[in-house]
């Protein structure tokens, strides 16, 4: 179970673990030895051909691999040239949510901007505010050769 789990649980803000992360501590055997804890999404690459519509369907399941409810949760997703890079992203899919898969799409018109290499990711956020990134990954982008 992940500490963001256990604080929205102790807060009621959710009865499910989101998938995001599992901890595990083993013992150590120096007792001032520093534990790590922490959340990593789910590095994805994304591989795309310039100027195309692309799809990608998100599924959202709990700890015990059944469906996790995305009631009144949102849903975002872009690409920058770097993580880093300021406003505005290079491109924004379009995010829909639907029982427990999030409907990623970007439109060819946004994919036409997009950079030969970048970075993306998919965030939710809850009612409350509190934000869950479940993928991040590199971005290649393959020029496209015809133009409509």
């Amino acid at each position: 179970m992940s500490y963001y789990a256990d604080v929205a649980r102790s807060r009621g803000l959710m009865t499910e673990a989101l998938p995001v992360a599992r901890l595990g501590i083993t013992a150590v055997a120096d007792p001032l030895a520093a534990i790590v804890v922490g959340t990593l999404p789910l590095a994805v690459d994304l591989v795309l051909y310039r100027g195309d519509d692309f799809y990608l369907d998100v599924t959202v399941t709990n700890s015990s691999g059944g469906a996790f409810d995305l009631t009144g949760f949102t849903a975002a997703s872009q690409v920058r040239v770097s993580p880093d890079e300021p406003d505005p992203p290079a491109a924004t899919f379009t995010a829909t949510i639907a029982a427990n898969v999030i409907h990623l799409h970007l439109p060819h018109g946004e994919a036409d901007a997009l950079p030969v290499t970048g970075a993306w990711d998919v965030q939710i956020k809850d009612a409350t505010g509190v934000v869950t990134t479940l993928a991040f990954g590199a971005v290649t982008t393959t020029p496209d050769v015809t133009r409509p």
